[in-house]
């Protein structure tokens, strides 16, 4: 997301603000009775109000009661910002009073992408709103959702490219956690994720420059993505004025639909952001460097992550207890910096930096097993990771990176000479236009009989299952120059 441009009336330029403003009403047609609400729709940075119009009349059309939709256009450099979003609000409530609508009837306040996260701060000061409807976006870090002073929907597109969907899982876990205490939160704060529409497909036109670099190509027309978007719209709204059952059930399909969507997603990110704060990805991939043929005669047990200070200390150890062979390994997870909570790049971990034991090491500790022939390097071990992030990935996720996702490279392993300079180095990795290039740094000690306990080592510089699995769903469906 750009970075935020507020409007102030400076006596410098005798600026007036609120002059820039003005509102598109769309009626509701002739033949809609019943009960009536009106949705005022702010749009995206550097996207025109007018876009929206077409997502206006699917809107209304769809709607089985009287839904007046009100598009917020003329915003200063067309940003949506707090002053400009309270007097636009203002305008358009005075519009719809002065076109027919009732003072009384509820009024709900829709924001797409930065339009989005600029209504999610206008709704919590201003709970006279009957809800709010957050498009390609959602509230950022430190807002709960059942803390939200009113119902709030948050919808988004699979192939969104500026809002990515692990950013979204985010919060639908939040929600899901919500639903165990209070089954009526997938009503109130509903969190929906629609499979094949993109980021711009809440909007027509050219999308500006920023979004037309980062989106992802949809599946679906924006026919399509109109009427997807219109579907779960009409119901939020509907069953928070009426509290409808017909609306319930769209809406229950609509969270278990997302549910199976973010279940790939979350059983991937689990290896490595877990409750337990280990890396399960560490344990696995040091399973797969002892090759012990019987599984249940090694127990690997990672030891907590993030412990920097003692990481660089600490060496894993091996010992045989019960007619099994023991292993302690240690890891350290970078994960990115995001202060702002934006999501343009890889939310995934940077790298996993894990301290394993060789097979060599293993096979002198434990003697009695039968292993698989080998010693793996990083590089076999991030191809393990890559293969697990697709064998993991959904149906539909693994199809569209078969058919036009670009591809993960793996190149050798890069040798570094002490434990100083290993645990001070990273994981490269680059994304090109042909692919994700990937480049592990290793820092290994062959097995010496001698000195067991500091020989027999292999650290690596990880690509996580995660980062590979981001990968899959979102970057590289992205159409690089």
């Amino acid at each position: 997301m750009k970075s935020l441009v507020y409007c102030t009336c400076l006596f410098l330029f005798h600026f007036d603000c609120a002059s820039l403003l003005s509102v598109r009403v769309l009626k509701p047609q002739p033949s809609k009775t019943g009960i009536e609400g009106a949705l005022l729709v702010a749009p995206g940075a550097y996207i025109t109000g007018e876009a929206y119009e077409p997502l206006g009349l699917q809107i209304g059309a769809s709607c089985d009661f009287r839904l007046w939709v009100v598009l917020l256009v003329d915003f200063f450099d067309n940003i949506v910002n707090p002053p400009q979003l309270e007097g636009a609000v203002t305008k358009a409530r005075q519009a719809l009073t002065d076109a027919g609508f009732s003072n009384s009837s509820p009024v709900f306040l829709a924001g797409h992408s930065l339009g989005g996260t600029m209504v999610a701060m206008y709704g919590q000061k201003n709970p006279d709103l009957t809800g709010v409807l957050l498009y390609a976006a959602y509230l950022t870090k430190g807002n709960k959702l059942k803390d939200y002073p009113v119902p709030v929907m948050t919808l988004s597109g699979d192939l969104d490219g500026l809002t990515r969907i692990t950013r979204v899982m985010d919060t639908y876990m939040e929600l899901h956690e919500d639903v165990l205490s209070d089954p009526t939160a997938k009503f109130r704060t509903p969190v929906i994720v629609m499979e094949g529409l993109n980021h711009g497909q809440f909007a027509s036109g050219t999308m500006p420059p920023n979004v037309a670099t980062h989106d992802l190509p949809p599946d679906v027309t924006n026919a399509t993505a109109y009427q997807k978007i219109a579907r779960y719209t009409c119901s939020f709204i509907s069953n928070t004025i009426a509290n409808n059952t017909s609306s319930q059930q769209v809406l229950y399909e609509g969270y278990n639909s997302t549910g199976r969507i973010m279940e790939p997603l979350e059983r991937i990110k689990a290896l490595d952001t877990n409750k337990d704060s280990t890396s399960h990805w560490t344990e696995t991939a040091q399973g797969f460097v002892v090759g012990l043929r019987n599984k249940s005669q090694i127990l690997v047990k990672g030891t907590e992550v993030g412990q920097v200070v003692q990481f660089e200390f600490l060496s894993p150890k091996t010992e045989v207890q019960n007619s099994a062979l023991n292993i302690v390994t240690y890891s350290h997870i970078t994960y990115p910096f995001d202060p702002f909570d934006v999501t343009l790049d890889p939310l995934s971990p940077i790298q996993i930096q894990a301290k394993l034991v060789t097979q060599d090491r293993a096979r002198n500790a434990f003697p009695a097993g039968q292993y698989f022939a080998g010693n793996l390097t990083c590089k076999d071990i991030n191809e393990l990771s890559v293969l697990a992030a697709f064998r993991n990935s959904s149906d539909t996720a693994r199809l569209r990176y078969t058919k036009r996702g670009r591809r993960i490279y793996l190149n050798p392993d890069q040798s570094i000479g002490n434990t100083v300079l290993w645990q001070a180095s990273e994981i490269e990795i680059q994304d090109l236009k042909e692919g994700l290039h990937v480049l592990s740094k290793k820092y290994s000690v062959s097995f010496n009989p001698q000195q067991a306990s500091s020989t027999g080592l292999l650290y690596c510089t990880l690509l996580s299952p995660f980062r590979a699995m981001e990968w899959i769903y979102v970057d590289s469906l992205r159409i690089k120059s």
